[in-house]
C-alpha cells in the first residue's frame, strides 16, 4: 500500500488582525541594514497578494470543510474539479489559480447559489456545472473584471 502523508503548516486565524491584512497595509519586511531610497519605498508599499496568501493559509480549514460539504451535495461537482483543473492545465494557467483550487472554490460557491441569478440543481452533471463555471468566468472577462 503506497500512502502519501501531507503536512500543510498554518496560522489560526485569529493570530492575526484582519485590519492588519487588509490590502492597503505593506507586510513584506526588508533588510534594515539598507537605508536606500529604493527600499524605503519597497517597505512602505502595499502588499496585497501577500496578504491575500495569509489570509487564504489561515482559513484553509474551513475553506476545505466548505468543499467537501459541497462536493457531498453535489454528486458531480469532484468529477467537474477534474475536468476544470485539466482546463486550466492545458491553458497553462495551473499555478496562477492555484493548481484548481480557486476554481474549485468558485464552484462550490456557484453551487450553492453564490450567484443568486443561475439557477443549479443538485443532480447536475459534472459537464454541467463545469458549463456554468465557464459562462461565468465568460461574464467576468465580458466585463474586464479578470484576464485571463
Amino acid at each position: 500500500m503506497k500512502a502519501k502523508i501531507r503536512i500543510f503548516p498554518v496560522i489560526s486565524p485569529t493570530h492575526l488582525s484582519l485590519a492588519r491584512l487588509s490590502p492597503s497595509k505593506c507586510n513584506i519586511r526588508q533588510d534594515l541594514t539598507t537605508q536606500s531610497s529604493k527600499s524605503h519605498q519597497f517597505e512602505t508599499s502595499p502588499s496585497p497578494l501577500y496578504n491575500t496568501a495569509i489570509l487564504s493559509d489561515a482559513h484553509i480549514f474551513s475553506h476545505l470543510e466548505f468543499l467537501h460539504e459541497a462536493s457531498k451535495e453535489f454528486t458531480g461537482l469532484i468529477d467537474a474539479t477534474i475536468l476544470a483543473k485539466v482546463w486550466l492545465e492545458q491553458r497553462g494557467l495551473g499555478k496562477e489559480w492555484g493548481g484548481g483550487f480557486l476554481l474549485s472554490m468558485l464552484m462550490a460557491w456557484l453551487m450553492k447559489g453564490g450567484d443568486s441569478n443561475r439557477r443549479l440543481g443538485r443532480g447536475f452533471s459534472s459537464y454541467q456545472i463545469f458549463k456554468v463555471l465557464m459562462e461565468f468566468l465568460g461574464n467576468l472577462l465580458e466585463f474586464s473584471i479578470i484576464k485571463l
